[in-house]
């Protein structure tokens, strides 16, 4: 008899511990959330789907840049079609708050670059 409620004991936490293991493993699993590609990686993609060598990539993606950025200033927007559009707004001013002692300071307005979404990829993205 005392043999039985020993045997038991050692299958509770035989039991016990093979519960335990899958639950393990699943939180062992978890895979880590992806990151935002890198410049390189957008590069090594774009070469790899368009045939195109990364040196042809680089110089069309800097040459979009310039582009983009140039005619910001220049007419204060700029749009990529299918994708969105790049233009200045004006951020007003406002009190904010230091960090260190919780005291409240003055934020000046300034100018800033803001992305519109377009709708057609707003919707693929978001569905």
């Amino acid at each position: 008899m005392a043999k039985k409620v020993a045997e038991k004991k050692v299958e509770k936490k035989v039991a016990k511990k093979v519960e335990k293991k899958p639950a393990a493993k699943a939180a062992a699993k978890k895979v880590a959330p992806k990151k935002a590609m890198t410049k390189g990686e957008i590069i090594a993609s774009l070469s790899e789907t368009n045939k195109q060598t990364k040196k042809q990539i680089q110089e069309v993606y800097e040459s979009l840049v310039k582009l983009a950025a140039g005619q910001v200033k220049e007419c204060g927007e700029f749009t990529l079609p299918g994708l969105g559009k790049l233009c200045i707004a004006e951020r007003a001013a406002r009190t904010g708050r230091n960090p260190r002692n919780n005291e409240p300071i003055e934020i000046p307005a300034k100018k800033i670059v803001k992305m519109k979404l377009s709708k057609s990829f707003s919707d693929e993205v978001i569905g």
